[in-house]
């Protein structure tokens, strides 16, 4: 009788210490699951934003008009299932030079020697995230146009890394892609 009394206390005692590590393996369990679930969200959405930003791109090089609202739609449709926290920001870009000045002096051309934004076409909600390349102020709504881009210092591209000797030209296409709250997305940009 008394090696049966000391069974059941053993058995007693193995299941309290087995429902103690349940709930200790848990506690980094749930966690960690949740951790990749959301990685792995994350992940998906930087994939999505770096094939849509590849996709304009290619389709703005290749002479697509971005400031029609039919063609903005195809671009909106390659956003699907971004619940309109999604922004595409277009950027035509060229190296200004002499030629480009025209009839105005070249100490009066402000912008000689820069890389400076002459289209600008944003789809989407553009509080969500401010473009990488700069902000110009004056921008023809119609054709996205940067106007005076030769004298408006506004229109000097601000990233560093983009560099254009006089003439040169290149296209950005730059995708973020909200996360679930209100703080977190993806960024992707595609410049040719």
């Amino acid at each position: 009788m008394h090696i049966h009394v000391r069974l059941k206390e053993s058995v007693k005692r193995v299941r309290g210490s087995t429902a103690v590590q349940l709930v200790l393996s848990a506690c980094f369990l749930l966690p960690l699951v949740a951790g990749i679930y959301l990685s792995t969200g994350t992940n998906r959405r930087s994939a999505h934003a770096t094939e849509v930003s590849r996709d304009l791109a290619s389709m703005y090089a290749q002479g697509v008009d971005f400031s029609q609202p039919a063609n903005q739609n195809i671009a909106r449709q390659l956003l699907n299932g971004s619940d309109g926290k999604a922004l595409l920001i277009l950027t035509r870009i060229r190296g200004v030079g002499p030629a480009d000045c025209g009839s105005t002096p070249v100490a009066q051309c402000s912008n000689n020697g820069y890389a400076v934004i002459t289209q600008r076409i944003v789809i989407g909600d553009p509080s969500l995230r401010p473009s990488s390349l700069g902000d110009p102020l004056s921008i023809d709504q119609t054709t996205g146009n940067v106007l005076g881009w030769t004298t408006d210092a506004s229109a000097r591209v601000t990233d560093s890394s983009v560099t254009l000797k006089p003439g040169e030209s290149a296209l950005a296409v730059e995708a973020f892609i909200g996360g679930p709250d209100e703080q977190s997305g993806v960024y992707s940009r595609t410049l040719l």
